[in-house]
């Protein structure tokens, strides 16, 4: 399909007219991400089509399971099991690396010298940064990372934080300066939502990462009807333009409260409706209507690590089907977690800049 594009732009401006939008649109609608945005940059009337279609053509993008390979240390597989399709991705370097999960349509490494690497396994674009740790040298040491972007202009947040030693970083591009913390807490799960870093605890305190010249701390919100759940592995996951909280035990339970922010409270959900979630392994969402690429909705697909497998449980959390990943040519694998590759349609300040960045401290 890219080829098909290609060649009609190296034609010449000539023969654009001779082709009607609505093929234009059918031919967007077979590209991968990558691919609809770069088809979006090529002309007005190419980026008028992605802006009509983009809300359907995110729809049509299901998750897809990251697998690494057991007998090649540097080799990984997109699992798309909507279209029973394996991609390999080769990503040289990572082998000595620790996976941490994934951000923004980004894979993200931390060496034992505390080196992340982002790394898009659709374009290879990758965006390295050095942070400064005094505890733990010698191993991988952030719990979580995520790579927060403003809509607004190009700057972009690193929020990294370690339950081990209970530390945060914070780096803001457009200040331009890297903050420190600590905190007393144990932090299960971080979710961008509305263009804020929020976080969530083992007691379900909900707390807001604030930013300002000064320092970076957190804002622990008032919520009410606190969900009287003590989980190790509570999340927060975002869909359209709601935030999950989601407790659940493979065969023992589920249990799904969405924010209303207007009062402040968890509200159960007892239904999700055309939505499903994907859980399991570092990486993890919500997708709505599943159905439109062969998937359920109203349950959850959770990955198992060994064997790799996706299995399907109901909203009651009983097991309704498994299915098993594997890689090509009988190579053994283990599942990593969800990729959604929709997230790379919004990292707006990369439409810019394609080139490798690093950032680093300030010695």
């Amino acid at each position: 399909m890219h080829e098909i594009i290609s060649s009609y732009i190296y034609a010449g401006t000539e023969i654009l007219p001779e082709i009607g939008n609505e093929l234009w649109e059918e031919i967007s609608k077979g590209l991968d991400v990558v691919g609809f945005r770069a088809f979006g940059s090529v002309c007005k009337t190419w980026n008028e089509i992605t802006v009509r279609t983009k809300e359907d053509f995110l729809e049509s993008q299901s998750p897809q399971v990251l697998l690494k390979s057991s007998n090649e240390m540097d080799l990984y597989y997109l699992c798309d099991m909507s279209r029973g399709k394996n991609t390999m991705v080769e990503l040289h370097n990572t082998s000595n690396k620790s996976f941490v999960g994934c951000t923004g349509g980004y894979m993200i490494f931390e060496s034992k010298n505390h080196h992340v690497n982002f790394v898009n396994p659709l374009n290879r674009h990758e965006i390295r940064y050095a942070i400064k740790s005094f505890h733990f040298r010698g191993q991988p040491h952030h719990d979580h990372i995520v790579l927060a972007t403003s809509l607004s202009s190009k700057s972009h947040v690193l929020f990294a934080l370690s339950n081990n030693k209970r530390e945060y970083k914070v780096y803001h591009s457009g200040i331009g300066k890297w903050y420190y913390g600590v905190y007393d807490v144990n932090v299960t799960d971080i979710a961008i939502f509305r263009n804020k870093v929020y976080l969530v605890t083992s007691e379900a305190d909900f707390g807001e990462l604030k930013i300002n010249v000064a320092d970076a701390s957190f804002a622990w919100m008032p919520v009410h009807h606190i969900p009287n759940d003590d989980s190790e592995d509570l999340k927060l996951i975002v869909t359209n333009d709601q935030l999950f909280l989601v407790d659940f035990v493979p065969a023992k339970h589920l249990k799904i409260y969405e924010l209303n922010f207007d009062t402040m409270m968890w509200i159960k959900v007892g239904d999700l409706g055309g939505k499903a979630l994907f859980l399991g392994g570092k990486g993890h969402c919500a997708m709505r209507r599943p159905g439109k690429w062969g998937h359920l909705s109203n349950c959850v697909y959770y990955l198992e690590t060994l064997p790799a497998r996706c299995c399907i449980y109901s909203m009651e959390a009983k097991l309704i089907h498994m299915i098993p990943l594997v890689g090509k040519s009988g190579d053994q694998v283990s599942s990593l977690g969800w990729y959604c590759p929709d997230q790379c349609m919004k990292v707006k300040y990369l439409d810019m800049d394609y080139e490798d960045e690093t950032i680093e401290e300030n010695a």
